[in-house]
């Protein structure tokens, strides 16, 4: 509310009386004290305090969604300023918001901190309304506030089932790895659906929780990394299930950040690359991120995935699809960071899988359509699935091979040595690809053979 006859006087703080309506957010801009009849001079300070801080420094920019279909309602990341605790920002800030909010009549008026970030970045996930996000908005120690957005699974079809994967990427018979490497030693922390700890493929132990599940937290869902859809799983199996992994003594721990209608934003997976680095330094074993989903552009997810690759954790994303044609994969996160593997997807007829993005952000290919898995129906059940959501986890367990051997290794060499001695030059078909990409596209086929074991730790 606003008297009638002007503004309030902060030095005598008089509880005003004759009043009208007027928004949270004007008094931000203005100054201006708002009440009811009944508001208390105390709380009228308090909006006056909260609007000279506003007024101090200025706004900071709201980053909005490039895309406004993916934009995830009401929903934002905030960064805040360096030197200034997140945590004490969030708390202090929101109990201020939500005394705002039991004293006016706000209906509408929404601020809820969803999760405070600090190991890969700086600020916090939260809920607000129009009124709430100008006021964070311009608040002195917000340094940008940016709209959260929907991600997608690199997850197309279901096909038939075969086991051409394996086979395609590895020369000895049976299916096993160089130099008997397993991947033994070796964390693996897969972003996805979750995943069903108790497959056979995981030999009932390998498959873990990470101690946090994002989605959970934020959609009120009781899996605790257990997976709900199935894509993890697969994911999983894929990277160090016995039958059908890459690396069938890889530990892969579920960081779940996807519910359970396959929905997840940017804001569950920066929370949840926080949780990866925490669970890496607190293990002190070498680790890598699979990351087989894709969304626009984000400069929370772009600060959290550099950071990990700065403390020395590899990587690992997708294309990504698109259907028709495919598109450049440079204008999707996270495969446009600098320092991730970014892998395409092949088919079984050795050829570029036709619904795969691609472009000069892509670094390595694996198999991609009709690749079969575990599945989360039953503790034995396998399924087929296809995209480049299949491909990523082929080259993760292919690193976590050469990760057992060279446990040192940072994430420039495990890239150099990938590229330079676990794949196969000019063994695809390229032709599926747009030609305004094809020339730009590496035609490096993941390939695991005794190169692998001659690498140099």
């Amino acid at each position: 509310m606003q008297p009638e006859d002007g503004n309030c006087d902060e030095s005598k703080a008089k509880v005003c009386r004759s009043c009208k309506p007027v928004s949270v957010a004007a008094v931000a801009r203005t100054g201006t004290c708002i009440n009811r009849r009944q508001m208390d001079a105390r709380l009228c300070v308090l909006i006056l305090s909260l609007a000279l801080a506003a007024a101090s420094e200025g706004s900071a920019v709201l980053s909005t969604a490039s895309d406004q279909l993916s934009r995830v309602q009401d929903s934002y990341f905030v960064h805040v300023r360096g030197g200034v605790s997140a945590q004490d920002l969030a708390s202090g800030l929101f109990a201020e918001l939500r005394e705002l909010h039991k004293n006016l009549s706000l209906p509408e008026f929404k601020a809820r901190v969803q999760g405070v970030v600090s190991e890969v970045a700086h600020g916090f996930a939260a809920k607000l309304s129009p009124e709430a996000l100008e006021m964070v908005l311009s608040h002195d120690d917000v340094a940008l506030v940016e709209e959260d957005q929907y991600v997608h699974l690199g997850e197309t079809t279901v096909g038939t089932v075969g086991t051409w994967g394996l086979d395609r990427i590895m020369h000895n018979n049976p299916l096993t790895a160089p130099c008997n490497l397993t991947g033994e030693g070796v964390d693996v922390y897969v972003l996805d659906t979750g995943i069903r700890y108790d497959h056979k493929e995981f030999d009932d132990s390998r498959a873990q929780y990470a101690s946090c599940d994002v989605a959970d937290d934020l959609y009120g869902e009781h899996q605790s990394g257990n997976d709900c859809t199935g894509h993890g799983t697969h994911v999983a199996g894929t990277v160090g299930g016995l039958k059908y992994g890459v690396a069938p003594g890889v530990t892969v721990f579920s960081v779940r950040v996807i519910n359970c209608y396959n929905i997840g934003s940017w804001n569950t997976i920066v929370q949840g690359l926080e949780c990866v680095l925490v669970n890496a330094k607190r293990r002190g074993r070498p680790s890598i991120v699979n990351m087989s989903l894709y969304g626009e552009k984000n400069r929370a997810v772009k600060q959290a995935v550099e950071e990990l690759v700065k403390k020395g954790i590899t990587v690992v994303t997708i294309s990504g699809n698109n259907r028709p044609n495919p598109k450049n994969a440079c204008r999707i996160c996270p495969a446009a960071i600098t320092g991730v593997i970014t892998v395409g997807g092949s088919t079984s007829e050795d050829k570029a899988y036709e619904l795969s993005n691609a472009g000069i952000c892509v670094d390595i290919i694996a198999p991609a359509k009709e690749v079969v898995s575990a599945s989360y129906i039953c503790t034995y059940c396998r399924e087929t699935k296809s995209g480049t959501s299949m491909a990523a986890p082929h080259v993760t367990g292919a690193i976590a091979l050469l990760l057992q051997k060279c446990p040192n290794f940072p994430p420039w060499k495990v890239k150099h040595y990938l590229l330079s001695e676990m794949a196969a030059i000019d063994a695809l078909d390229m032709t599926p690809i747009p030609h305004r990409l094809r020339d730009e596209t590496p035609n490096l086929l993941l390939s695991l053979d005794e190169r692998l074991c001659s690498i140099q730790c």
